[in-house]
């Protein structure tokens, strides 16, 4: 397949990146920002995308640009709009110039659209009540690319993760409890955590989540949306009483305060994946203790941390 990644420089664009390559994959990035793997076609601007002939023939797009946060787009809901949904229906109109499209692969957010739900499993049917700005711009993409879809043609397939955390993730950005955590350790700081740490959340880890993606380049039925998560949730204590126990064994303290809440986060996210698990031979294969030893080793060879 020839696969073009929107926001290919990006935490889940590039890793999404390396791993299709890695399947054997033919793969380009568009994004403004020069991505760190030099050996995979880049283009900074979509113009320079349509005049290159060896990716016109496109088959896949997955469009991970997104340039707000829940908690950036909670401190300015204008910008939030403005960053996003104009830019969203640019991509939309230059897709539809790809005569070989067959499938525009739009990353939504498991965690923000569908609001509060109560101690059980979301699936993608469940009712969407965003609480953010940013999950309702998020839901707000969702249905200019279901009219795109209706109106034009554009294959549009929704996806929906759960908190994706990994290798080439960024600490405190608003988002990323456990790599924002890992930085606070190694930073001397204490680690601040809204509410009374009873929410849950539901972690997936980059490479289950894009094992998941090549499934839907592949076989993902345009019209559909797909939730792709653990379907285990955990609460924030939790988590960072499963981080602080590893690090403990090896001579690390996690040190940790309770702050107010923040009045756009959701008290419970834990998504329903039998839609995934049936439709595909996928399943997530990395357990929240794995994933977390993992990213733990990745932070300090990339810090140099002894």
């Amino acid at each position: 397949m020839k696969i073009a990644i929107l926001g290919g420089a990006g935490f889940i664009g590039n890793n999404l990146a390396i791993y299709l390559k890695k399947s054997g994959e033919e793969v380009c990035i568009i994004d403004k920002q020069q991505p760190p793997n030099l050996d995979i076609p880049f283009f900074n601007t979509i113009d320079s995308f349509i005049e290159n002939d060896e990716f016109i023939n496109t088959d896949v797009i997955f469009d991970c640009i997104y340039g707000t946060n829940p908690k950036t787009s909670f401190d300015n809901p204008i910008m939030d709009i403005t960053s996003n949904l104009p830019g969203l229906i640019n991509r939309f109109e230059f897709s539809l110039k790809l005569k070989t499209l067959k499938k525009y692969i739009f990353l939504s957010s498991g965690g923000t659209v569908y609001g509060n739900c109560h101690n059980k499993l979301i699936n993608e049917n469940e009712s969407t009540n965003p609480i953010s700005p940013y999950g309702i711009t998020k839901l707000a993409s969702e249905k200019y690319g279901l009219m795109y879809r209706e109106l034009k043609g554009l294959p549009f397939i929704i996806v929906r993760p759960s908190n994706t955390y990994g290798p080439g993730q960024k600490p405190n950005m608003g988002q990323g409890l456990i790599i924002t955590a890992i930085d606070s350790v190694f930073k001397n700081k204490s680690l601040l955590l809204y509410g009374n740490g009873k929410a849950v959340r539901d972690y997936i880890y980059i490479s289950d989540l894009c094992n998941a993606l090549k499934c839907l380049a592949k076989d993902g039925i345009v019209g559909e949306t797909y939730n792709i998560a653990s379907g285990i949730g955990y609460s924030n204590i939790e988590v960072v009483l499963l981080l602080k126990n590893i690090l403990e064994e090896i001579g690390l303290n996690l040190n940790y305060s309770l702050i107010k809440e923040r009045g756009f986060d959701v008290n419970y996210n834990t998504l329903d994946i039998s839609k995934m698990l049936s439709a595909f031979d996928w399943a997530p294969q990395i357990t929240l203790d794995q994933g977390v030893v993992s990213l733990l080793n990745w932070y300090k060879s990339k810090y140099a941390v002894l």
